[in-house]
Formats: C-alpha cells, structure tokens, sequence
C-alpha cells in the first residue's frame, strides 16, 4: 500500500468516517440534472420573450427616425432579459459541473452547449406565441414589470419624437384621451387625415399606439392610430395566417378573416 493510501486509511478508521449511500448521490445527480434542464428551459423561455420584444417593435414605423439616430434601438433592446439569460448560462455551467465528471469540461464549452440549446428551444417557443404570451402575462400580473421592463413602451412613449401609447379613457366626435403608463393623461385629436388600422380598437379600454406630433404638453394630434397588441395587422382565424401577410394572401375575405385571434 502507497503512502498515500495508508495515510488515507488511517484517517478514515482514526476519525471513523462512514461512506455515504448510494442512493444519495443518485438524488444528488437527479437533483442537479433537474436544475440544469430548468435553467436550460428558462433561458429558452428569456430568448423567446427577447425575440418577442424585439419583433414587436414595428420597425417599419420607426425606419425614417432610425437613420438618424439610434435611440430607438438602445431602448428596445431589452436588457434585463439579457441579464437573466447570461445568469441562467453561468448556472447552467454551475450546475453541469455537479454531475458526475462534468466538472472537467472547460466552462465555454457547455456554456456554448446550453447557449444553442437554449436558443433552439427559445425560437420554438417563439414561433409557438409564448414569447408572447409569458410577457403579456408579466405584463398584466406585475404592473412595475409593464412600466418599466416592457421596452415597447419605452419605445412608444416618445411625444417628442412623434409616439405616443396609452388606454383609451374618454372618446370624442374627433379626440380622445389616452391613458399612459406613466399616469399622465393625453389628449389626442383626430381630423380628416388621420389613419385608422383595421385592428386599432377605439373603444373604451382600448390599448393604441399613436404616430404623430405634439402641439403642446399633453396636446397630440395623431397621424395615424394602431392596435397595440400586433404591430402588423393581427392573425386572421379564417386563414390561419398572421398579421399583414394575411391581408395580402388571402382571397376569401368573409367574416373572421383580418380578425386577430384572441
């Protein structure tokens, strides 16, 4: 018997240590395998909600401001998601370490390993709508997360730049008044040039987001008003097709065609 080995030996019997049971290192594997495919199926949820947001944007509206300045995509960028994913890889990679003989993998490697499975299972759930549909959630369930996590309206609440967004509280003959998440009540006004979408909902409790100019504080007069919930046309239940590529694909234009589902 080696040095080592006695020396070893005489420990265990001089401080009479037991062996643990097997079973407890079999719920200890499990138990770090559970958190791992956890931490692994949060990061795909974090892509998707990212993936959400940044689509939701509506680019297409914010294309002649975006060649000349920037802003608009530091504020839709959204960061605390981007956070809560680099966390979720690091204890992915933490969590790794703990199963079996894991822990001699470099630590790029599973954090490149759990990095694309993350965003494989983020762009499926993407596609899927629950992106979508966790984020409206956090959106309705936790107020602050709506202010102030919520980059759509961060993007969408710039007077000065031309947006504005808000619930709709009263309605006129050619105004109404919106509601903004920062409590602060606008009046908007309407007139004969003014673009209505399909979709936009100009009823009480209505959700818009208004393209236009200030006149004055709190005074908007709006270019052209759209529905909040999708910023290209909504999903057509009839078809089976999503937002404005419905509007130009399909032929039957019955009743539910155009409607977004909700």
């Amino acid at each position: 018997m080696s040095n080592l080995s006695q020396s070893v030996a005489d420990k265990i019997n001089k401080e009479q240590i037991k062996q643990k049971p097997v079973w407890i290192f079999v719920i200890q594997k499990i138990f770090w395998t559970i958190l791992l495919v956890l931490s692994v199926v949060f990061g795909g949820v974090s892509v998707a909600i990212i993936g959400f947001l940044l689509v939701e944007q509506d680019w297409v509206e914010l294309q002649p401001e975006l060649a000349n300045r920037i802003t608009p995509v530091l504020l839709a960028i959204p960061y605390l998601w981007l956070i809560i994913f680099t966390g979720l890889i690091f204890l992915s990679w933490y969590y790794f370490k703990h199963l079996g003989r894991c822990y001699r993998q470099p630590m790029f490697k599973v954090a490149a390993w759990v990095l694309s499975l993350s965003l494989v299972i983020g762009l499926g759930l993407l596609t899927l709508g629950w992106g979508e549909r966790v984020n409206n959630y956090l959106a309705s369930a936790v107020p602050i997360y709506s202010r102030n996590f919520d980059t759509r309206h961060h993007v969408w609440q710039r007077p000065l730049a031309g947006y504005i967004s808000g619930q709709i509280i009263q309605l006129g003959s050619n105004q109404l008044r919106l509601a903004a998440l920062d409590n602060k009540i606008w009046l908007v006004r309407l007139n004969g040039d003014t673009k209505i979408d399909a979709l936009a909902i100009l009823d009480l409790g209505g959700q818009v987001r208004v393209i236009g100019y200030q006149l004055a504080p709190f005074d908007f007069l709006a270019k052209e008003i759209k529905d909040w919930d999708c910023v290209c046309g909504g999903y057509c239940e009839r078809c089976g097709g999503h937002c404005a590529g419905c509007e130009i694909s399909c032929q039957i234009k019955e009743s539910g065609c155009g409607q977004r589902k909700r």
